[in-house]
Formats: C-alpha cells, structure tokens, sequence
C-alpha cells in the first residue's frame, strides 16, 4: 500500500462509462450529488496507512470531502471513437489514486460541445472511475 508506484496497482482502477441518452444533466448538480455521495459512505473517505512502527494498516475516515476526489472535464468529438477508447483506457491505467489519503475516486466528464458548458446533453459521457478496494466487484 505504501508503494504507490507499483505499476500492479492500475489493474485495481474500475471505470464505468454512462452516457446521457436523452435530456440534459446540470453539471453544477451532478457534482453536488457525487460530494454528498462522498460524505455518505465512510468507505469514500477511507484512507489506509501501514504504521511501520507498530507493524499494522491504519485505517483513518477523513471527515472531509475537501481533495478526496478529482474531477476532469474534456471536449471530443463524438465521432472520434479512438480518442474516447483512448480515454477510457488512460482512466484505467493512470494512477489518480493515494490510498494513504483516501483519493479512490475520480469523476471524468466528457462532452461533445463546447457550447452548452453547464450541462452534459444527448450522448455526452460520465466516467465514475474508483479503486477496487471502495466497492465488491
């Protein structure tokens, strides 16, 4: 846990694609709703530690939200598949996470149109990407 450069620990990322298949959803309400999903479940707050001195894991629940999550927003084009495979599969790889500091989630929005920049319309995609350890498989 401690080794967060272990290149074993990207198979631990889960990724799960939504896409908006009609209507719109307020981007500015969608990441309340994460926030207040976060200081819900104590697990999203969860950090693990070794405590080398006593020789065991530590786990800690932070009682804030504040840096415990990312958030990214990026504009493709709809039609470039590669490009949104791409990203699907960088979100997979790239290490976001401390377990250490309790970061195991992250919220990648991707839209197809730089005009409507407050909400995420007809085949915009949400990306919620977690490590294993917050949620059973």
């Amino acid at each position: 846990i401690n080794n967060n450069n272990n290149k074993d620990l990207y198979n631990y990322n889960r990724v799960i694609v939504y896409k908006i298949e009609d209507g719109y959803l307020s981007i500015k309400r969608f990441r309340k709703s994460i926030e207040i999903l976060l200081n819900k479940h104590e697990i999203f707050r969860t950090s693990i530690d070794y405590d080398i001195n006593d020789n065991y894991l530590k786990q800690t629940i932070n009682s804030s939200i504040n840096d415990l999550y990312s958030y990214e927003l990026t504009y493709f084009d709809v039609n470039d598949l590669e490009k949104l495979n791409l990203i699907i599969y960088n979100e997979q790889i790239t290490k976001y996470f401390d377990l250490n500091k309790g970061k195991i989630f992250r919220c990648h929005l991707l839209k197809q149109n730089k005009e409507e920049k407050n909400k995420l319309i007809k085949n915009d995609d949400i990306l919620l990407i977690y490590h294993h350890s917050a949620l059973d498989d």
